[in-house]
């Protein structure tokens, strides 16, 4: 069954968004990304699907010249086998006029009973999660996945591969007018604005050698930063909170717009 979501925020997608960051500088989003942010809320609002929770997924955004937008959430079969396939896919589209369409695979079947479910939901995930908090793996999760695509009649099949729109075609480097410290500091209030749990400040770049890597977005320059943040590093025992993970931010190079953002919670149990 197709569900419709009318997004008063994404209403703007034709043009360009300012919000004000934490230096008091305008954090500029591109139409792309706010038809991404659209996506996701819908994502929220009709299926419970958090932010948190796109570590078991694969997001993919699909351009259109008439301003409109695909993103979909595809299940990661080749990190989750059985588990993918009870998880499923989700796809939204977002018109040019902001309205948003969302769909599931499993749309019309029961995600009531726990693991036993035939098709998984936010409440499973929510399970999962807890048991990669708590036990650092989710082997029962996995099992019960197992179990539970079995009785549904899954049948395997080959992972698919999918295009993100990011092309590294050993370009030259762009002579950006944005320093380094200035796409950071987009990056950074980006993130600051869109998850009010993360610590901007504290974050560190996921890869300290390379933090700025250069791509083609849909034949847009960008840069893509990758951050990380794992609470209390002196602590003993570590136990992940809200706001840990990971962070992507993409800066568009010739304006400074941030073209995409992404949280992962680091709870796939993959790691």
């Amino acid at each position: 069954m197709k569900r419709f979501l009318s997004i008063l925020t994404a209403l703007i997608l034709c043009c360009t968004a300012l919000c004000v960051g934490a230096e008091g500088k305008a954090v500029t989003y591109s139409p792309r990304c706010l038809a991404i942010m659209a996506a996701q809320r819908a994502l929220f609002d009709n299926y419970g699907i958090t932010e948190d929770m796109n570590d078991y997924f694969i997001r993919i955004t699909e351009e259109s010249e008439d301003g409109s937008y695909v993103i979909t959430w595809h299940a990661d079969a080749d990190n989750s086998g059985e588990l993918a396939w009870l998880l499923g896919t989700y796809t939204a589209r977002v018109s040019a006029d902001g309205q948003v369409e969302i769909v599931w695979t499993h749309d019309g079947v029961s995600t009531d009973g726990g693991f036993s479910a035939s098709a998984w939901g936010a409440p499973q995930l929510t399970i999962v999660m807890e048991e990669v908090r708590t036990e650092f793996q989710y082997t029962d999760s996995v099992n019960a996945a197992r179990e539970a695509a079995l009785a549904a009649g899954y049948v395997p099949g080959e992972s698919e591969e999918y295009d993100n729109g990011y092309y590294n075609n050993d370009i030259e480097h762009y002579e950006s007018t944005y320093s380094p410290e200035e796409l950071d500091r987009i990056a950074r209030d980006a993130v600051a604005e869109a998850y009010p749990d993360a610590d901007a400040a504290g974050m560190t770049y996921w890869d300290d050698e390379y933090p700025f890597a250069e791509f083609e977005l849909w034949n847009r320059p960008v840069c893509v930063i990758i951050y990380s943040h794992w609470g209390d590093d002196e602590t003993e025992e570590w136990e992940w909170s809200a706001g840990d993970g990971y962070y992507m931010v993409a800066v568009n190079l010739e304006n400074g717009a941030v073209e995409e953002i992404l949280h992962t919670s680091g709870l796939c149990g993959n790691g």
